[in-house]
């Protein structure tokens, strides 16, 4: 059982026997693609001492909100091609 093999035996639930590799084989679970998207690392001028800067934080704020809805449109559009 690869759960005893890696030392997580103690992590067994009775009521759901499965070792590390068998849940994934399960009956009726059938494999999903998953596509993961990874941005350009964003760089910030500022430094940890400007973290009490409210108006600071809010335009980097804004700068991760931007970045995460453009990674999600861009997913959302390569998906629609799927379909």
């Amino acid at each position: 059982m690869a759960a005893g093999a890696y030392g997580l035996a103690d992590l067994q639930d009775p009521d759901f026997p499965a070792d590390l590799h068998g849940f994934w084989n399960r009956p009726g679970q059938m494999p999903a693609k998953l596509t993961h998207y990874v941005a350009k690392p964003i760089r910030f001028r500022y430094g940890p001492e400007d973290a009490g800067d409210p108006q600071k934080v809010a335009r980097l704020h804004r700068r991760v909100v931007g970045a995460m809805r453009e990674l999600l449109t861009r997913g959302l559009q390569e998906r629609a091609g799927l379909e």
